[in-house]
């Protein structure tokens, strides 16, 4: 007999979003539906037909993958959240969300869908919790519904966090190779340096149509520079990059952790004039490493400039910046030099972020 199906499928709207935010404020890991930049970003949320009541959401962005020679059109998921529900309908909720999954990658022309999942959560999540600084989270039981729909591990993404007033800084004789300096906001070479590096890298799976922009997205602009949107994220300190023999051969990124300013005051309460910055980061004790990049030309000299990097960003936001707490993310698996290195300045791993795929 024919069932009709009891959900349908929306984009993300802020009366979606508030329900969600309300039904998960007592988890201490959740993440508070903001969003910084515009973005290819794209939020979905599965309602009942009728009332349009939101039961499950998730995120999803396309981008191209360089392998070699080729390219590969992925769609990422990310943040698969679904509301408090009875069994039966949480199971129908999942396959009903799946299919739709399918069906925009179909639409989007995607060779693979990649989904973004954290199997292990053992400390709040700082800002940003991606590369991409989008804020993901989801509960660790996606892992087994991904996986029993054919989903298979490609990468595992490690996150540690250390306690700054534990950090040991040294590596001083790092600084007679690899002379470390501040990017410099004003100078419009510097951003076009930053991008053209990321390009570059193995760990930059977007295209870029050229050095100065983003891909354009969905909506047709290009990503805008953060000088652009908020000035709590745009301070020279945040981005450091590695020189040798006076050529530029990699970069840090991070940032201070602006969830607790999420749930104060919303997204308005970064959006402050550039004299108020100031005191909105007295109010933070913790940083987030995000982003480090090393060009391919310097592979030789790869783990000591990035121990380079990092320690010159623990030691801003120790003493410069009076943070507490740091957490380093995005470190696959197999780099174990650097989780070695971060361990032996007392960082502790705290997340595991799978990235499942599947052929679309």
């Amino acid at each position: 007999m024919y069932k009709p199906n009891p959900f349908q499928l929306y984009v993300l709207d802020q009366e979606c979003q508030k329900l969600f935010d309300q039904t998960y404020a007592a988890d201490p890991n959740y993440l508070p539906s903001e969003f910084i930049f515009p973005s290819s970003i794209q939020g979905f949320s599965l309602c009942h037909q009728g009332s349009k009541i939101p039961i499950a959401g998730f995120y999803c962005f396309p981008y191209i993958l360089k392998r070699g020679w080729r390219t590969e059109r992925v769609l990422r998921i990310t943040r698969p959240l679904i509301l408090q529900c009875d069994k039966e309908i949480k199971k129908e909720a999942v396959n009903i969300l799946m299919q739709e999954i399918y069906e925009i990658g179909k639409r989007a022309g995607v060779n693979v869908i990649e989904a973004e999942l954290y199997r292990e959560i053992d400390s709040k999540i700082f800002f940003p919790s991606t590369s991409c600084a989008v804020n993901t989270y989801n509960t660790p039981d996606w892992i087994q519904i991904f996986e029993n729909r054919g989903f298979t591990c490609s990468k595992v993404i490690l996150c540690f966090e250390l306690n700054l007033d534990e950090f040991n800084e040294g590596n001083e004789d790092n600084h007679q190779r690899i002379h470390i300096r501040k990017h410099i906001s004003s100078d419009e070479g510097d951003k076009k340096l930053y991008y053209k590096l990321w390009s570059l890298s193995d760990d930059c799976p977007y295209y870029f149509g050229n050095y100065g922009f983003w891909y354009p997205n969905v909506f047709g602009w290009p990503r805008v520079w953060y000088s652009e949107i908020a000035h709590i994220l745009n301070r020279d300190d945040y981005v450091l990059f590695a020189e040798k023999d006076g050529e530029v051969v990699g970069f840090i990124h991070w940032w201070p952790n602006l969830y607790p300013l999420f749930i104060e005051g919303g997204r308005k309460v970064i959006f402050v004039r550039e004299g108020l910055v100031d005191e909105l980061l007295d109010k933070i004790e913790e940083g987030k490493i995000f982003k480090i990049i090393v060009t391919k030309k310097a592979k030789n000299d790869k783990d000591l400039i990035e121990k380079a990097l990092i320690n010159e960003a623990l030691k801003l936001m120790k003493n410069k910046f009076k943070f507490k707490r740091c957490q380093i993310g995005n470190i696959l698996r197999e780099k174990e030099k650097m989780s070695s290195f971060i361990q032996e300045n007392g960082g502790k791993k705290v997340h595991e972020i799978w990235l499942m795929r599947k052929s679309a």
